[in-house]
């Protein structure tokens, strides 16, 4: 992967939340996630006392367009259909208008640019905007790559709204 450039003046994106001093946030079913150092995000969840895999990047966003939440859950739940061509992803809007798939938040460039996509055939079937920042009332969106049994793999979860943040 080649180095990327910042603007002049700006931060890497895992710096946005350390500079807020944000180190966590809760959910609305009790799930409470904490930052690391890097920014990235791991799950306890409430309801079965388990502790989830770090996440290489979680975004939020505002699903309350009841039709939109159901668009998304419904693509996650074929997600592991064999025919299913509809995927799930964060991508990053370039200046030149073209999209890249984002798994981790040392890829980002422009935290501004980000969105929840549906993408089928390479083409975006639905979009809503992202951030990097914990927000009441977004849900919470977190993604992993990872190897299992030698097969790359990639997970992403579409958790509950965003109730509480935890600051220093």
């Amino acid at each position: 992967m080649s180095e990327r450039k910042l603007p002049l003046g700006s931060a890497p994106p895992s710096e946005l939340v350390r500079r807020r001093g944000i180190t966590g946030f809760r959910t609305q079913k009790g799930s409470v996630y904490t930052y690391d150092s890097h920014a990235k995000t791991q799950r306890f969840k409430a309801a079965t006392s388990e502790l989830s895999a770090t996440q290489n990047l979680t975004v939020f966003c505002d699903l309350s367009d009841e039709k939109t939440h159901q668009d998304f859950l419904f693509t996650l739940h074929k997600l592991w259909e064999d025919d299913n061509k509809s995927k799930v992803y964060v991508v990053e809007r370039m200046p030149n208008d073209n999209g890249i798939k984002r798994d981790s938040i040392e890829e980002i460039i422009d935290p501004d640019a980000l969105y929840l996509t549906i993408i089928q055939d390479d083409n975006i079937e639905k979009s809503v905007k992202a951030t990097l920042i914990p927000t009441v009332g977004y849900n919470a969106i977190d993604t992993r790559r990872f190897v299992d049994d030698g097969k790359p793999m990639r997970e992403i979860h579409i958790g509950n709204i965003v109730v509480d943040i935890f600051q220093q």
